[in-house]
């Protein structure tokens, strides 16, 4: 995603978080004078994001307000206070991080320059903040005997919290990339809302991304309340709805809709639920745009389309839905489901 041979680690300072927001400052960056170290720092730092979904920051009455974007600001504009600023990031974390169920933890503030992303160059500031450490072997060979001793240390192949700030669009808050694989409560929500105060860009991933939620939700849990719906028929519109994004090159929501849900009454529904669905979380989506078809594959892995019969059977619906027929044995007392096939492998 970021290509960084040609990229220069300029500057890394390293301080603690506790737990419940103390904080342990370092007084000077750490020096960058091993070639090797720094190249495993860069490594460390870019190649565990991968994900294609932009943020930026914001702040509910002016984007001046946020504080980690003045920071950044101030550290673009003058890289030699990257190390003092890295302070005023730790701090501002520290207070983000108050609740007892949020762990300790490293952080790591790195200043790049000349990354390269999407054919642009453009300098860019990685946090890293490191909850969990791993167990590692050392293994010292001597002649007469082995060695061995374990140590904790950070994974270079995984990171708990992370975020890249790139230097463009900073009128419009920067655009981010954002880590975050241990946000499983609510305290662990700190990273993006307490402490970057991130929000989704509005671009073709995220509309992608937020309206296949959006068709997903509505199919399952809000149209059987008002229409009489099979799980079979379920099954049908989500694969209807994947294969609307896989087969378009840009969206419609009139060419969706019509396409999908067909008989007005349904589409008058969805469209009621998904006005009320995106005011509620806040989300905007434009009624057209270029698809994103990375964000189309992240999303079709949740929309499995499965119908699951007691304990006995699931049925993996890919296709056509006029393939499946439901019924009722009125000798037996039991419903049962008619597949139709052509061959079988």
């Amino acid at each position: 995603m970021f290509t960084f041979n040609e990229s220069s680690l300029e500057t890394l300072s390293v301080h603690y978080i506790q737990q419940e927001g103390q904080t342990v400052l370092t007084d000077a960056p750490v020096s960058l004078a091993d070639a090797d170290l720094k190249n495993l720092l860069s490594s460390f730092f870019l190649t565990a994001f991968k994900e294609e979904q932009q943020y930026k920051f914001t702040h509910e009455t002016d984007l001046n307000y946020n504080e980690l974007y003045g920071y950044c600001r101030t550290a673009f504009r003058q890289p030699d206070t990257a190390h003092e600023q890295s302070k005023a990031i730790a701090l501002h974390l520290a207070n983000a991080s108050r609740h007892p169920g949020i762990k300790a933890g490293e952080l790591f503030v790195a200043y790049f320059r000349d990354l390269n992303f999407q054919q642009q160059t453009t300098d860019a500031i990685v946090l890293i903040k490191a909850e969990n450490k791993k167990d590692f072997l050392l293994v010292d060979v001597m002649r007469e005997q082995t060695d061995l001793q374990t140590r904790k240390g950070l994974d270079p192949n995984k990171v708990d919290k992370a975020c890249v700030i790139l230097n463009t669009e900073a009128e419009d808050g920067y655009r981010l990339f954002m880590i975050d694989h241990t946000n499983k409560g609510n305290e662990a929500r700190y990273w993006k809302d307490d402490f970057l105060k991130a929000a989704e860009c509005a671009d073709s991933f995220n509309f992608t991304k937020n309206f296949l939620n959006v068709a997903k939700e509505f199919i399952v849990n809000n149209m059987p309340a008002s229409f009489e719906t099979s799980k079979a028929d379920q099954a049908g519109l989500l694969n209807k709805s994947v294969a609307y994004f896989k087969e378009n090159e840009n969206f419609n929501i009139t060419n969706f809709q019509e396409a999908v849900f067909q008989e007005p009454e349904l589409i008058q529904s969805f469209q009621q639920f998904g006005s009320s669905y995106l005011h509620e979380h806040n989300i905007e989506i434009a009624d057209s745009f270029a698809i994103s078809s990375s964000a189309v594959k992240k999303q079709a892995r949740v929309f499995k389309s499965v119908i699951k019969l007691d304990r006995n059977f699931h049925i993996y619906v890919h296709g056509n839905r006029e393939m499946i027929e439901q019924g009722y044995d009125e000798v037996t007392g039991r419903k049962y489901y008619k597949l139709y096939f052509d061959f079988e492998s």
